[in-house]
């Protein structure tokens, strides 16, 4: 079977790698000149499943209405009133009901376990250093947690079989010797030992290399001008071919879209897929002080702030905008992710030799994935990860290649189906 790939992010490349395990030709187009050079650019780092949560969730909606009064909320809204952003919107705030809620973080914790396991896989086959970290991940609370909200979400990762613990203060300093220092009052902290960080460009470059190695096909700058589809003839209800920019036409037996937030873009007019793109940033310095640097992976509930260890480099991450397809970069945004880690971390980074990223983040209104076939018979999505694409990455793109070569999947493939696309085995 040959399989054309849209998109080499982490998604395609994940999608490559497992449809090639499984005896599959692969032809990957992306429009850049290179892989991750989109959203898995300069992400947060985390491949984590104790920290992936909807956004769509209980207090979001009064944290947006605060938000519009402060500039450095971590979430921005700008309203631009086109169809889409609104029917985005609405349908969100019905998926911050408590129930709504509940079932998606469920669907989302089991496919962030599931690539663990699948990631493990592809470092058995491919020899991969990404700068991991295998320390686990600490989730920062300065101010007092209310002990039933700390237990009801240990009671909730013991239940998915995440395994999580609650520290205290002394206990985070025994781990972080330099938070001591800045952040005295520290309530405490969620402890995540099995979770990691690592860098996802990397990653993705090197898995795009080992592709290549067995026979993959990858064609840079080569952006999809047309989807050409057979609606009536013999074919009828299936994609023909790709048509690309430059006169390049590609025939397949079937087509992955991994595009991210370009998805409903691309196929607009062939396939509704419900994605907004929310806008983040990060930063990426050297560190300059290893006394006073952080030792694990940590993200600051207080400030919504990710701070990545990346071997010699911090990644730190943060800001939810939803402003549409804007994706210039904001130096007040930026100011705001240094100064965060600054003051958790003084003088520990080379502030001046940083560098700073904004991407759009692909987001479904219930913060799920689509990991799906469409109503078209050789076309599939995998896409809608939100900001925790690398976390979801590996098992995204081992249920996708499930999905095209037989529907039989480790995982349930309804959970992560386009509405009212059903799969038709498990």
């Amino acid at each position: 079977m040959h399989v054309v790939i849209v998109g080499a992010g982490v998604m395609g490349a994940t999608t490559a790698f497992f449809l090639q395990q499984r005896g599959c030709v692969v032809t990957v187009l992306d429009q850049q000149s290179g892989p991750a050079e989109g959203a898995s650019h300069a992400n947060g780092g985390f491949f984590s499943a104790g920290l992936s949560a909807p956004w769509s969730a209980p207090g979001a909606v009064g944290m947006a209405f605060k938000s519009q009064f402060d500039k450095s909320a971590a979430f921005k809204w700008k309203p631009d009133f086109t169809l889409r952003q609104v029917t985005w919107m609405l349908k969100s705030l019905k998926e911050c009901r408590p129930e709504r809620f509940a079932g998606n973080r469920a669907r989302l914790t089991r496919m962030c376990i599931y690539a663990l396991e699948c990631l493990r896989a592809v470092e058995a086959a491919v020899e991969i250093d990404y700068e991991r970290s295998n320390d686990g991940v600490l989730q920062l609370y300065r101010e007092p947690v209310p002990a039933a909200l700390v237990d009801g979400h240990l009671k909730y990762l013991e239940t998915m079989g995440v395994p999580g613990t609650f520290l205290s203060a002394a206990q985070v300093f025994a781990m972080e010797p330099a938070l001591a220092r800045s952040a005295p009052g520290l309530f405490g902290a969620l402890h995540l030992p099995g979770d990691l960080s690592g860098d996802c460009a990397v990653f993705t470059r090197k898995l795009v290399d080992a592709i290549q190695r067995k026979g993959g096909r990858f064609l840079w700058s080569t952006p999809v001008e047309r989807v050409v589809v057979d609606e009536s003839g013999a074919s009828a209800g299936r994609v023909m071919a790709i048509a690309c920019r430059g006169g390049t036409v590609i025939h397949a037996d079937a087509y992955v879209f991994a595009t991210g937030a370009e998805t409903p873009r691309v196929l607009k007019g062939i396939v509704d897929v419900p994605l907004y793109p929310i806008k983040g940033y990060s930063m990426t310095a050297p560190l300059q002080d290893m006394e006073n640097a952080p030792r694990h992976s940590m993200f600051d509930f207080a400030t919504k702030t990710g701070m990545a260890r990346l071997g010699n480099e911090i990644r730190v991450s943060g800001i939810a905008e939803v402003v549409g397809y804007d994706a210039r970069l904001d130096r007040a945004r930026c100011d705001q992710l240094s100064a965060a880690f600054e003051a958790a971390f003084p003088n520990a980074a080379n502030r001046r030799a940083a560098t700073f990223w904004t991407g759009l983040r692909p987001a479904t209104p219930d913060g799920v994935p689509l990991v799906s076939r469409t109503r078209l018979g050789n076309l599939f999505i995998n896409t809608g990860h939100g900001g925790s694409g690398w976390s979801m990455s590996c098992g995204s793109g081992k249920l996708m290649a499930d999905i095209v070569i037989d529907g039989k999947t480790d995982i349930d493939a309804n959970d992560y189906a386009l509405p009212g696309v059903k799969s038709p085995h498990r």
